[in-house]
């Protein structure tokens, strides 16, 4: 279960990769910090419903179904303003293309994640790069991996047929049996709640996730 957890963690994850050779005043040098964080507060994923979800017909307007809500900005752009107060020192006020090579995973979510922490990174007030003096921001781009392609950041399911082969495995296999046989009193109680009739590890996994988002 602890690998279905962790696979389920990464196909949420933003990779931030800082690139700085910098030097203060301390000799002190940073020559290279990877930043890797989860997407801010979302609404459910639709996709990821089950039979008695109450709130399935909810349309969760105005954000739609698995988008940012406004705590989820909120926390994103904050995290953006932490790591400006942590590396402020070795970044210099003004942001350049080659200390910075920010990507997403290929969500709604996660993109606009990135976004807000890059806004609450580099803001632009009182530099040269000042454009707006009533918006206290900047355009910066990224990168992201298509899910087809990604076998990184996110699930392979798409990028890796034998992943995909192997998760079917583990499941059909004695050990997965064994462990659904252990814990059949939960299976039972998930399967009554849910309306589900074909339990997976997978399933379990996306519907704590559409749980702890409700």
């Amino acid at each position: 279960m602890f690998y279905f957890a962790n696979i389920a963690y990464l196909t949420i994850l933003v990779l931030l990769n800082i690139l700085c050779v910098s030097t203060c005043q301390s000799e002190e040098t940073l020559e290279m910090v990877h930043v890797i964080f989860r997407h801010g507060n979302r609404t459910p994923d639709l996709r990821s419903s089950y039979p008695n979800d109450p709130y399935l017909n909810n349309s969760y307007y105005p954000y739609g179904h698995g988008q940012l809500t406004n705590k989820g900005k909120n926390r994103m752009y904050l995290l953006g303003k932490a790591l400006r107060e942590r590396y402020d020192r070795f970044l210099g006020p003004l942001y350049t293309p080659n200390i910075l090579d920010p990507v997403s995973t290929d969500t709604n979510r996660t993109k606009m994640s990135l976004e807000l922490v890059l806004a609450g990174f580099f803001p632009p007030h009182e530099t040269d790069l000042e454009w707006q003096k009533e918006l206290n921001w900047q355009p910066i781009p990224y990168n992201y991996v298509s899910s087809f392609t990604d076998n990184t950041m996110s699930i392979p399911f798409f990028s890796c047929p034998r992943y995909t082969l192997l998760v079917h495995s583990l499941h059909a296999s004695s050990k997965g049996i064994e462990f659904r046989k252990k814990h059949s009193q939960i299976y039972e109680q998930f399967i009554e709640n849910s309306g589900a009739d074909n339990v997976t590890f997978v399933l379990i996994v996306t519907t704590y996730g559409t749980l702890t988002a409700q």
